[in-house]
């Protein structure tokens, strides 16, 4: 996605309060703060610059905030957003009222950001084409169904300017889990856009406008007894593209178009939110669940095709592992086999950086393993590669391969755990327990294989084969990873 130049994004996440008692503190909130920043700025995803988002974490000082947000209203001339997370209370006129750091629950219209304020500024007060605001917030709904017939004539006619958007969490009070089981997940409401956004939806469109985004994310948290969202759009503020659609793998056809574009309007999409802006990525870019989904076909497929093309082309049975492969006469399937799962592990792009670097190691070490084999003992004479024979190569090839299986331990217990669930459901505990465990077993069978090649190497001469079956399995255990991971199976 490309976000138009003079574009603005302001983010309010307020996960401490000094009055604890009326306000209690969140960890939900920092969390879901953190996980709209990275889906914004992720460039396969919303593709918001860095430099364009405004991030306010736990604030104080009502006017101060408010001069800040003013000022960054009035220069605001191509897409302005404006994000709250936090506690949401009434005012005695039955306003809504956001309530920051310092927020006194006696005064919260004096201490607090009134919500009217912040519609006449989204209203009236920036020159920006497209405004749009999501509230996650206990009562953010009553901005848009109105608490009597003046205030909701009067937040009406707020809303009535052409590409508007709001988007609530919820009417009465908003959901957020446990307090003890909040360390590592958003609230609800955002915890479900943010992971729907990341999904995407299959078998629409190339970027997902909020219209799109909106019913499913209605029937996601109704599915799950959660409160309803609520939204207003008006004139074409459907058209406004989000994000891109990480479902399709595909690249977004057609060229990036200029500020002010919008999607066409085929009649298949809600008549509701947002208009904007739709770009193209570079093309033949693939889509995360793109790059996992042919990791797990290729690591999936490649024991069988290995076990039954070398039978099929002379060999009396299973080699002795993978690697043996090299010296076989389907050596080229091993090799390209090996370097296109570390291709596209290098390839795939997390939303953290050092998350990233894991993936571009553990790739790199494949392609190493794949190119430096290891001679098994009944191979004469030493093959050279690239000018390097035994036993410096065989030395690179266990170093390269232990780093690319252990690596794969670690990109399922870490990697895909921290990046995959932005919100609780029993599903996404499944999950999270099925990526532990297949780390766990891609160690242990590693473990093994340190064994039988430094500690008991006389095993495989009574089990020839089972270097070959540990391999194997850690290639199809992560291989399942990966198509969870990707969403094709066990999605929610």
């Amino acid at each position: 996605m490309e976000i138009p130049p003079d574009s603005c994004a302001i983010l309010i996440g307020v996960s401490k309060y000094r009055d604890n008692v009326s306000y209690p503190s969140y960890p939900a909130v920092a969390n879901s703060l953190r996980e709209m920043i990275s889906v914004l700025t992720d460039p396969t995803l919303c593709g918001w610059p860095r430099d364009q988002i405004n991030v306010f974490r736990n604030p104080t000082s009502a006017s101060r905030l408010i001069g800040r947000i003013r000022e960054l209203s009035q220069r605001t001339n191509g897409v302005l957003l404006f994000y709250f997370v936090g506690h949401g209370v009434l005012t005695e006129n039955s306003e809504l009222c956001l309530a920051i750091s310092d927020t006194d629950a006696r005064n919260p219209d004096t201490s607090g950001i009134e919500y009217l304020k912040i519609r006449r500024m989204l209203h009236s007060g920036t020159p920006a084409t497209t405004r749009i605001a999501i509230l996650d917030a206990c009562y953010s709904g009553r901005v848009i169904d109105g608490l009597s017939a003046a205030i909701e004539t009067q937040l009406a006619d707020l809303s009535d300017a052409t590409g508007a958007y709001t988007l609530t969490a919820a009417d009465d009070v908003a959901h957020v889990a446990p307090r003890g089981e909040q360390e590592s997940i958003c609230t609800s409401f955002t915890g479900e856009l943010v992971q729907l956004v990341r999904s995407g939806i299959p078998a629409t469109s190339e970027g997902l406008t909020l219209g799109q985004l909106y019913p499913e994310l209605r029937y996601r948290l109704e599915r799950k007894h959660l409160p309803k969202p609520n939204q207003r759009g008006t004139d074409t503020a459907d058209r406004f593209i989000f994000t891109r659609n990480a479902a399709m793998t595909d690249t977004i056809a057609g060229e990036a178009s200029t500020s002010g574009a919008v999607a066409p309007d085929d009649g298949s999409r809600t008549r509701t939110d947002g208009y904007g802006e739709l770009a193209a990525p570079q093309k033949g870019a693939l889509s995360y669940a793109t790059l996992l989904t042919g990791v797990a076909i290729v690591a999936t497929l490649l024991p069988v095709v290995l076990a039954v093309g070398g039978i099929l082309t002379g060999e009396d049975t299973i080699l002795t592992s993978l690697s043996a492969y090299h010296y076989s006469n389907v050596a080229v399937l091993y090799t390209i086999g090996v370097c296109t799962i570390g291709v596209l592990l290098i390839l795939l792009r997390d939303t953290s950086t050092f998350r990233s670097l894991i993936t571009v190691i553990v790739g790199g070490s494949a392609i190493g393993a794949a190119i430096f084999p290891v001679r098994p003992f009944y191979v004469t004479p030493p093959v050279k590669i690239f000018g390097i024979t035994e036993p410096i190569s065989g030395t690179m090839h266990l170093f390269f391969m232990s780093t690319f299986l252990t690596g794969l331990a670690i990109i399922c217990a870490f990697v895909f755990q921290a990046s995959s669930e932005a919100v609780l459901s029993r599903r996404s505990e499944i999950r999270k327990r099925l990526y532990h465990s297949c780390g766990l077993l891609i160690l242990g069978f590693t473990l093994q294989l340190t064994v039988l090649t430094y500690i008991m190497p006389s095993v495989t001469l009574i089990f020839p084969n089972l270097a070959f079956w540990a391999e194997s399995a850690i290639l199809v255990i992560f291989g399942l990873a990966c198509w969870v991971r990707s969403g094709r199976i066990m999605a929610d």
